[in-house]
């Protein structure tokens, strides 16, 4: 299991009626809230935080294989 703060924690997975299910840590607001509120894009400040949160995500994911 990944432990990174620009990661969503997956809880558990199980399977019920031939169907896998995903359970995930619960997040109050995330990206698309974003884009979904400012509808004519982010500000270029917005979007530098968010792009180097997920860059963050993936070089920690990179180096823990």
């Amino acid at each position: 299991q990944f432990r990174h703060e620009n990661l969503v924690s997956l809880i558990e997975v199980f399977r019920q009626k031939k169907r896998i299910h995903l359970v995930f840590e619960f997040i109050d607001h995330t990206v698309l809230d974003e884009l979904q509120y400012y509808c004519h894009g982010l500000e270029r400040k917005r979007l530098r935080k968010y792009l180097f949160q997920i860059l963050r995500a993936i070089e920690y994911l990179h180096n823990n294989n």
